[in-house]
This record gives C-alpha cells, sequence and structure tokens, in this order.
C-alpha cells in the first residue's frame, strides 16, 4: 500500500493552517500579487501562495479606533439628547401645573410654550427612534397622580 504524495494544495492548506495556529491573523484584503489570501505575521502581511511580504496595512485599526470614537460620540449625543427630553417633559409638566387660577392671555402664552416644546420633543423622539407615547406614560407617572 503506497501513501499519496502530499499535493501542492494540501502543503499550502498545512501551510495556512499553520500560520493561523502559531498566532497568524488573517486580513480581509488579498493578496495584489496573487489574488490569495493574507496573513499579518509579526506586522508584515504574508501571502503563503506566491510568499511574497509587505507592511500590514494599518487602515484596519485606524479604521477601528475611528468606528469606535464616533460610537462613543453618538452614544454620548443620545444620552444628551434624553436629558433634554426630560428636562422639556419637565418644564411642560410644570408649566401646565402652574395654570391654575391664571388670566386668559397668560394660558395662551404657556400653551404657545407647551406647543413649541412639543414640538421640540416630537423631533428628539423621532432622533432617538422613540414611538409616540400618551403624556403621563412619558414621565412613568400615571394621570391619577397629577
Amino acid at each position: 500500500m503506497t501513501m499519496a504524495k502530499p499535493s501542492g494544495d494540501d502543503k499550502l492548506i498545512s501551510s495556512m493552517a499553520q500560520m493561523l495556529l502559531s498566532g497568524a491573523k488573517l486580513l480581509s484584503t488579498p493578496c495584489p500579487k496573487c489574488g490569495g489570501l493574507l496573513y499579518e505575521v509579526d506586522g508584515e502581511s504574508v501571502c503563503p501562495s506566491c510568499t511574497s511580504k509587505a507592511a500590514a496595512p494599518q487602515k484596519t485599526v485606524e479604521k477601528e479606533k475611528s468606528v469606535v470614537a464616533e460610537t462613543d460620540l453618538l452614544g454620548e449625543g443620545v444620552e444628551k439628547l434624553r436629558e433634554v427630553r426630560e428636562n422639556i417633559i419637565g418644564c411642560m409638566l410644570g408649566l401646565s401645573r402652574g395654570l391654575e387660577g391664571e388670566q386668559l392671555h397668560r394660558i395662551r402664552e404657556v400653551a404657545r410654550t407647551l406647543a413649541a416644546l412639543g414640538s421640540a420633543l416630537n423631533r428628539i423622539d423621532k432622533s432617538l427612534g422613540l414611538k409616540k407615547e400618551k403624556a403621563g406614560d412619558q414621565t412613568g407617572k400615571d394621570s391619577k397622580d397629577s
């Protein structure tokens, strides 16, 4: 019984597996020479198919840092919008509670202010992707509490 010699493909696959096992990182960009898979080994891009070497691309690291920074900024922006949203709701509730016994012109003034605050609240909710809720549901209080 004779054993078959490993083919070139088998040797290549074995070499690729060995690179991964030894800590090489598989890159998303293909080899510019042969189109094969590129691996990063000790800061260099290595192609086991054509054995070419080049400096590893730094774009990936820079992109990852950029995405993390953008995600942090987005999270901060969303948090600020939520704070503004809560402040608007508080202002609306305070204004509406303070109307008891007020004159008609004062009530109209407060109504215009409430409409403007409501419009701002709707824009914030839209940018946060929130559904429209009842005023009592937005604050977490029942209508019985007012």
